[in-house]
């Protein structure tokens, strides 16, 4: 099914996460989309045929930050054994 393309107003001014306003009017292209929606059992068909991998089961690229070393042994030293504490 054709879905045709417009513009909208999208958003909140009462959002209750930052990316829900403000409130903007936005432009999409037509798009199609199925008349029904798509079950469990035709979307593991899907994946099936295609090696389709979704969002959620791609590998993450750790994020990699730049510390000082001072920075980064202040924790360990703070959460290390101290000779006075009685650990019983």
């Amino acid at each position: 099914m054709w879905v045709p393309g417009g513009t909208f107003r999208m958003g909140s001014e009462l959002a209750e996460y930052p990316e829900e306003g403000p409130v903007r009017e936005v432009t999409v292209d037509g798009f199609w989309i199925d008349e029904t929606p798509v079950t469990t059992i035709r979307f593991r068909r899907f994946v099936k045929r295609t090696g389709y991998v979704t969002v959620a089961e791609r590998a993450r690229t750790p994020r990699t930050t730049r510390i000082s070393t001072r920075r980064c042994w202040s924790p360990a030293r703070w959460c290390s054994p101290r000779p006075a504490a009685r650990w019983t």
